[in-house]
């Protein structure tokens, strides 16, 4: 095994944690102007939105030169998820049932 260092890691800006709070405090607002979709804000403006957040993230940099900004769901009303979801709980229930069989053999 080698022993690499690792470049370290650099604080995330001023910036980005005032426009994160800015949107939080003005998520009402956003989600009225952009219902149910991802949200860039840089310099307290939503500079950026769409339905997918990879492309969200790409309009925001190439709109602001920058790699650090918040993205926000601008939820929109009341949602319900139903049905299967495409991530199972079987593996995980799997695991739960094997350490509670583990757990009972060593008692």
């Amino acid at each position: 095994m080698s022993s690499q260092a690792f470049p370290p890691v650099h604080p995330t800006p001023r910036e980005y944690w005032e426009d994160n709070d800015w949107a939080n405090a003005h998520i009402a607002e956003i989600a009225a102007a952009h219902p149910n979709l991802w949200v860039a804000v840089v310099d307290k403006q939503v500079i950026a939105s769409g339905k997918i957040i990879s492309d969200v993230r790409k309009a925001a940099g190439a709109k602001s030169g920058k790699t650090h900004f918040p993205i926000v769901f601008a939820e929109r009303g009341i949602h319900v998820y139903m049905g299967q979801s495409p991530f199972s709980n079987q593996s995980f229930m799997d695991q739960q049932t094997a350490f509670s069989a583990i757990k009972c053999s060593r008692t």
